[in-house]
């Protein structure tokens, strides 16, 4: 990102990270699973069991895409249900 920056702003030098090396980074590879619609369907009717509203936010978030403050700081006016396509 400072390279870029310099970059961008037309500054004649290097980043003064570039020689950094991190011990261990790369070494440990962990396994991720593959998110299919069986198991984003696993996780809402999980979330559905004895519902809390951090549960609902979680699956408005899995709903929309939401990033977790959009959900969570919108008011009662965002929400539009009285349309052709209902909107938050």
């Amino acid at each position: 990102m400072l390279n870029l920056s310099f970059r961008h702003l037309d500054i004649d030098r290097l980043s003064p990270f570039r020689g950094l090396h991190i011990p261990g980074e790369g070494d440990v590879k962990r396994y991720m699973r593959k998110i299919t619609p069986e198991l984003l369907q696993s996780v809402k009717s999980r979330l559905l069991i004895d519902r809390t509203p951090y549960k609902l936010l979680a699956l408005v978030q899995l709903n929309t895409g939401f990033r977790l403050s959009e959900p969570l700081f919108a008011r009662r006016d965002d929400l539009v249900l009285d349309h052709a396509i209902p909107h938050l």
